[in-house]
Formats: structure tokens, C-alpha cells, sequence
């Protein structure tokens, strides 16, 4: 079972998807804050992350370059969540090291597709990658079999 790590500054959002990744066979693990993140990821040693770009204790950016930095989390998928996409574009989160920033709303399954095509795929672009809850189809991507409604 793949662990990932959420962190939202939303709590009840973050739990959202913890609660689905776990229905999708993952282990959920959801922190609080940037600090708490870290920690966790240099302990636990999570399969990938799951973080929106605007936490609630700091710039989601300066978390990302701090875990794109430690030498034990550098490879660590990273998926970028955004409520609007603003400063935060695919090139940037390329330039980062990331994988697919996507936009919310975003259903967990869609999550978990996402994040199954990453840890599942070694074929798989991991860069780069837009990817929207209504619009699974960017660059390096299969589409799942289903189409998020956007409801």
C-alpha cells in the first residue's frame, strides 16, 4: 500500500481526500502545516505528497524547494493542488521538480488516478503535467476510463 502525505490549508479538505485515498487502497496521512510536512517526510518517508500550493502556515513554493533540496525527499512525487492556477502554472511547478498541479475542485478519484499513474508508471512524465478535475487528458497522461463530472 503507497503512502501519501496530504497537506491542505483547508483541514476538511485535506481530510476529504485522505478519506478518499483510502478508498482508493493508499494510506492517507494528513498534517497541518508546513512544519509538521517536513517533519513527516523526512521521517516517514512518504511514496508522494499531495500539497496545495498555499498552506496555511507558509508559501507552499518555499515547502517544495525545501523538500526539493533535502537529498531524502528530492524524488518524492510531489502533486500540487490550486484552487486557481494565478502565478501557479505547469511551468512552474516543472521548474520545482513537481509533478501535475491540479485544479480544485478535484475529486479524490481523480486524485488517486493521478497519483496511481506516478508511483505506478515508469513511463510516466512526471513534470510539467496539467492536469484539471474536468480535464484528466495532459501531456504524458492516459485518461481513466471515467470522466469527473465537475459535481
Amino acid at each position: 500500500m503507497s503512502s501519501i502525505l496530504v497537506l491542505d490549508r483547508h483541514a476538511d479538505t485535506a481530510e476529504m481526500y485522505a478519506v478518499g485515498l483510502e478508498m482508493a487502497s493508499f494510506q492517507a496521512t494528513v498534517v497541518e502545516d508546513s512544519a509538521a510536512a517536513l517533519d513527516y517526510v523526512r521521517g516517514a518517508h512518504p511514496d508522494a505528497f499531495v500539497v496545495d500550493v498555499r498552506t496555511a502556515s507558509e508559501n507552499g513554493w518555499k515547502l517544495i524547494r525545501d523538500l526539493k533540496e533535502d537529498p531524502l525527499a528530492r524524488n518524492m512525487p510531489v502533486i500540487l493542488l490550486a484552487g486557481r492556477i494565478g502565478e501557479f502554472t505547469p511551468a512552474s511547478a516543472k521548474a520545482l521538480g513537481c509533478g501535475p498541479l491540479i485544479l480544485k475542485p478535484c475529486l479524490p478519484d481523480t486524485l488517486a488516478a493521478v497519483l496511481r499513474q506516478i508511483l505506478h508508471s515508469a513511463a510516466s512524465d512526471r513534470t510539467g503535467v496539467f492536469v484539471s478535475a474536468d480535464n484528466f487528458t495532459g501531456a504524458g497522461w492516459r485518461a481513466p476510463a471515467y470522466q469527473d463530472s465537475g459535481a
